[in-house]
């Protein structure tokens, strides 16, 4: 699998750790950015904030990491909450949703507001992040 260079830069291998800009282009750089703040010490020594400075890279990673895990225990706990109710029924009456017969309690009516929004996404009374 080729690496597509940015551009501005003239076509040549890549050698060392590689960053992706925009999920497209490929940049090798010199060292990899920090994974997060106890990736060693280079978020520590930081001084010269700049963009996409090792401070900020460190962060940035850190607080992805952070709201996947937080979004892996919403999953976890709803699912969990949810478990044999039937949250969503398919069954009609004329072309209206009968909604009646949907569970009422708390957990599914979570589920059911939830199910709208981009970080979660419901199939089959399961729920999908």
């Amino acid at each position: 699998m080729g690496y597509r260079t940015p551009p501005w830069r003239p076509g040549r291998e890549l050698v060392g750790p590689v960053v992706y800009f925009r999920n497209q282009y490929a940049v090798p750089v010199d060292r990899t950015p920090p994974r997060d703040t106890v990736d060693g010490d280079r978020w520590a020594k930081c001084t010269d904030h700049h963009l996409a400075c090792d401070c900020r890279e460190a962060e940035l990673g850190e607080q992805l990491r952070e709201l996947r895990s937080e979004l892996d225990l919403i999953k976890h706990k709803l699912t969990a909450a949810t478990e044999g109710h039937p949250t969503f029924v398919e069954e009609r009456y004329g072309s209206q949703r009968r909604r009646d017969l949907e569970c009422q309690c708390t957990g599914c009516s979570v589920t059911r507001a939830l199910a709208h929004t981009a970080a979660v996404r419901l199939y089959d009374n399961t729920i999908q992040i």
